[in-house]
C-alpha cells in the first residue's frame, strides 16, 4: 500500500459497480497503486448478483476504500449520480470517476493533476 504524503494531492475516486466481480479487484488495485497522489475510493454497487460484494469484502481493511450501502439504480449514470449526490468531496483536491472494468497506469492521476495545474 502506498504511503500517504502530506504534500500529495488528495483525490476522491467514485466507482460505480454492477456485476463487476471479474474485473473490479484489478481496477481497485490499479487505483490504490496510483503514484504521487493520495486516493480514497467510494464504491456504489448497483444490485450486483455475480459476487461483486464478496470481492469488495476483500478491501474492508483498507481505509482508502469505502462502500455505500448497495442499492438498485438501473444505469451507470444513475449510479454515478448517486455517488456525486452522497459523497462529500470537501478536503479533496480533485474528484475522479471510474468504471469497474478499467485498469489505470500508475501515474494516470498524477499526470491529470499536473495537466489541471
Amino acid at each position: 500500500m502506498p504511503v500517504p504524503s502530506a504534500s500529495a494531492p488528495r483525490i476522491l475516486i467514485l466507482l460505480a459497480a454492477h456485476n463487476g466481480a471479474e474485473f473490479i479487484a484489478e481496477q481497485l488495485d490499479s487505483v490504490l497503486a496510483q503514484e504521487g497522489v493520495d486516493v480514497e475510493v467510494v464504491v456504489s454497487d448497483d444490485a450486483s448478483t455475480d459476487g461483486t460484494d464478496a470481492v469488495l469484502d476483500g478491501y474492508a481493511d483498507d481505509p482508502r476504500v469505502r462502500r455505500l450501502p448497495p442499492g438498485r439504480f438501473g444505469s451507470a449514470a444513475a449510479n454515478f449520480f448517486r455517488l456525486v449526490r452522497e459523497c462529500d468531496a470537501e478536503g479533496f483536491d480533485a474528484v475522479g470517476f471510474c468504471d469497474q472494468d478499467d485498469v489505470w497506469v500508475p501515474d494516470k492521476l498524477a499526470l491529470l493533476i499536473e495537466a489541471l495545474r
